[in-house]
């Protein structure tokens, strides 16, 4: 590994970081759109970073690849597999380059390598709910996860109840585990133009009012009881839809049937995945927003509902609960009784609605491009201190 240059000449001639943008690779993910609040704050930091981006492949999304282009980049520009890139291409393109460290965003680095290396782990659900996801996926990430955090030099994890679980799991070294928080991405704001939202609502056919998720469909997401409490309120005399916002993932297509159990498949609305412009529009149409997930490792589609000022309902538990502190309703997500009762009154309840609102907003504020900045460099300076 190469010798460390002191931290003043760092600042003086600015910090040159190599950051991984394989996660752009994927359109919409949670991951994604946290590596890219954290590249554009890195990007726009007052320091000086000097950034070299690393992918095996181009970023497709044409909108954030136009943003970038300005940016330098060290790529294999169409390389098939991600893992050969990262252990074997990679670590030979490196040893060329001047950059002082590495900051791999999605778990996995360069086991061998002549440049300091921080990961990212954004949660641990590979290893506390294995039940969550495939098998394959958990037989072939969890031992690339466990090597890639023992080689790093730091790892980062986006909430202090993910920092724990990853200290704990891994039985990593504290001093090494340090938290980056997720940012709100600055589009994610209440929007008043009435002809826009009305205009999105009605490409979705959906009415104002209505219960929103947004994220992907998954059985960690605990859409089931969502839809549950859902019926209930409908029971109770609510009469609008339940928008679930996303694409479709692992073990999704039973979710449909049991709505149709349920009876109110006519009062469900599915729209895929849609843009963030669209996004945003919906949350500031909804009357609720509701994120009952069983395990995150941050939650940023809870920030932005706040960010849009709409009340949220969300999980009493881990970094939904960090997260969310009582700017929104806290509830155990394996009750369908009290989630139902969270969402009854939130939907209907005037004074609720307006506490969560302005509460939603100010903590949506502290989740900010300048706070990731100022977060990655202080783990970036612990890599590089001498």
């Amino acid at each position: 590994m190469r010798g460390r240059r002191p931290l003043d000449d760092e600042r003086a001639r600015g910090l040159r970081v190599g950051f991984d943008v394989t996660p752009l690779l994927s359109r919409g993910s949670g991951v994604a759109r946290y590596t890219v609040e954290l590249l554009r704050a890195l990007r726009d930091d007052a320091n000086n970073v000097d950034l070299t981006l690393l992918s095996n492949r181009p970023i497709s999304e044409r909108t954030i690849a136009a943003e970038l282009a300005g940016l330098p980049r060290l790529d294999a520009r169409d390389f098939p597999s991600r893992q050969v890139w990262m252990q074997a291409v990679l670590p030979l393109a490196l040893s060329r380059e001047h950059v002082d460290l590495c900051h791999f965003t999605n778990f996995d680095a360069p086991l061998l390598s002549s440049v300091p290396a921080v990961v990212t782990l954004h949660d641990m659900s590979l290893l506390i709910a294995p039940h969550l996801h495939p098998a394959r996926r958990v037989l072939m990430l969890t031992p690339l996860m466990r090597l890639a955090a023992r080689h790093a030099q730091a790892v980062v994890c986006p909430t202090h109840s993910a920092r724990h679980d990853a200290i704990r799991r891994l039985h990593l070294d504290p001093q090494r585990v340090h938290v980056v928080s997720g940012a709100v991405a600055a589009g994610f704001r209440p929007l008043d133009d009435a002809a826009t939202t009305n205009a999105v609502c009605e490409r979705y056919g959906v009415r104002r009012g209505f219960l929103l998720f947004v994220g992907t469909i998954e059985p960690r997401k605990n859409l089931v009881r969502l839809a549950r409490a859902f019926a209930r309120a409908r029971r109770d005399g609510f009469d609008g839809q339940l928008v679930i916002c996303g694409g479709w993932g692992w073990k999704s297509a039973d979710l449909r049937p049991q709505i149709e159990r349920m009876g109110i498949s006519d009062s469900v609305v599915f729209t895929g995945y849609v843009p963030d412009e669209d996004v945003v529009a919906l949350l500031s149409a909804a009357g609720a927003f509701a994120y009952p997930s069983l395990y995150e490792g941050f939650g940023l589609p809870i920030v932005e509902a706040f960010a849009c000022g709409v009340p949220v309902v969300t999980s009493n538990r881990g970094a939904m609960a960090e997260v969310a502190r009582d700017a929104a309703v806290l509830v155990d997500p394996t009750s369908t009784d009290a989630l139902t009762d969270a969402v009854r009154r939130v939907l209907t309840d005037p004074s609720e609605r307006d506490r969560l609102r302005s509460a939603g907003l100010a903590r949506a504020a502290q989740f900010n491009g300048e706070r990731t900045a100022r977060e990655a460099l202080a783990a970036y300076e612990a890599v590089l201190r001498p």
